[in-house]
């Protein structure tokens, strides 16, 4: 019901993005697609729905953003607005870099700019290009009449935050250096490719857990495009035993886990109430798998001590497929008989 909604939603908004306003040329076509995917989950997220249950189209957003996150750490990667000399090259841009990165994009935007303002920004837009083309200038020109940072991390305008998110090729990553009780909080980040070396702006939340796995606050932080970001922590009410990073995935950017994280999430991910949360606390340990910073076996030992107490039908899929990566493609082939062996009893056993 919600894939079948998002689509109906998605072709309804290029009525406004692709025929009210056209595009000059196919380099900026990847506006036209990723504003009707960004907006068909927010039209969805707006919308109270009292005649069926649909899952959270933001956590929906998420899942899709694996596409993105794969394909940008990959060296065929491109910018996300790029050059396109004929129509020809025109449908080979048609990939998750143009499509959920670039809706990920939009949805840091309205993050910076905030959802009153962003909404004025592209209505103005509409207004002045109606039955016209336009290019992406014109588009972020809009939108910076409204941007007003009110952090002193923010990026000083729209025309910075645009070079180097759209048209700069590259997936980042935060690794935050944390202790309980800690006081500040240090973020190190970096880029997944060497290639692409490009430090970003990243407009993020931050959550604190119990060790019951509830939230105890939330935080709103932004990372400077630097190697370092240091920030001072609020008072939290309770004892902390894990934090995460990117809570409510307002960026589009690679997490992990500190230590003291870690060792929480790997052993209690399940006491975690939020689904959403759940799934960015999992990708965050698979990304740590794929990347050689957590082995299959432990991965492993996390997926069997947390499967029997998770609710989601969503999650269990995405679970098992991470667990069965794990040891088809990053398990040494003289261990994945056993491996295999472990996941079918620990399955079986829920039935």
């Amino acid at each position: 019901k919600l894939t079948r909604a998002k689509i109906i939603l998605h072709e309804l908004s290029h009525h406004w993005f692709g025929d009210l306003v056209t595009m000059k040329w196919w380099n900026d076509l990847w506006l036209n697609e990723s504003f009707a995917d960004f907006i068909s989950h927010l039209c969805l997220d707006n919308i109270d729905i009292k005649t069926t249950k649909m899952e959270d189209p933001f956590h929906m957003f998420f899942l899709n953003k694996g596409w993105a996150y794969r394909e940008d750490q990959l060296e065929s990667t491109h910018p996300i607005a790029t050059d396109v000399s004929n129509t020809e090259e025109a449908e080979n841009i048609f990939d998750g870099i143009t499509y959920t990165k670039g809706a990920s994009t939009l949805k840091q935007l309205l993050c910076l700019i905030g959802k009153e303002n962003f909404s004025k920004g592209v209505s103005n837009y509409f207004n002045e290009f109606a039955w016209k083309n336009t290019t992406l200038p014109d588009f972020i020109k809009h939108l910076e009449a409204y941007y007003k940072p009110n952090n002193p991390n923010y990026p000083s305008s729209l025309k910075t935050w645009q070079e180097d998110w759209l048209q700069k090729a590259g997936l980042n990553e935060c690794y935050p250096e944390w202790k309980p009780k800690s006081t500040t909080l240090k973020i190190r980040q970096t880029a997944s490719l060497q290639e692409y070396e490009t430090l970003r702006f990243h407009k993020m939340k931050m959550a604190f857990f119990s060790k019951n796995g509830e939230i105890l606050k939330v935080h709103d932080l932004v990372l400077n495009n630097t190697k370092y970001t240091t920030i001072d922590l609020p008072k939290v009410e309770g004892e902390v035993a894990a934090i995460l990073l990117n809570y409510q995935d307002e960026a589009f950017i690679k997490v992990r886990l500190d230590t003291s994280s870690f060792d929480f999430f790997r052993k209690h991910v399940s006491k975690v109430k939020d689904e959403f949360t759940r799934s960015i606390i999992w990708r965050a340990l698979y990304d740590m798998l794929r990347d050689g910073e957590f082995t299959s076996i432990g991965f492993l030992d996390a997926v069997c001590d947390n499967l029997a107490e998770e609710p989601s039908d969503i999650i269990l899929g995405m679970v098992l497929n991470y667990a069965k990566q794990a040891v088809d493609e990053f398990t040494p082939k003289k261990l994945r008989h056993y491996l295999n062996h472990r996941m079918f009893d620990v399955v079986y056993r829920q039935l």
